[in-house]
């Protein structure tokens, strides 16, 4: 189980996917959820991006990355 109420969130999935093309994550294949707030957050596979140090910079802006 995983803790997602931590990562950043946004009030509404579009917020959220304009944040994502903003960040330049949108290509990164997020898997997008809502919390149990109901608020929305995207999570990272650590295996689907290529570029660790851009696992790096995701999980530095506040967004769950997982392995």
């Amino acid at each position: 189980m995983l803790d997602i109420n931590k990562s950043r969130s946004y009030a509404n999935e579009g917020l959220l996917r304009e944040a994502l093309v903003k960040r330049g994550l949108r290509d990164m294949r997020p898997l997008v959820v809502r919390n149990f707030e109901g608020r929305w957050t995207a999570v990272f596979g650590a295996d689907l991006i290529p570029d660790r140090t851009a696992v790096r910079s995701i999980a530095e802006q506040g967004f769950m990355v997982i392995d």
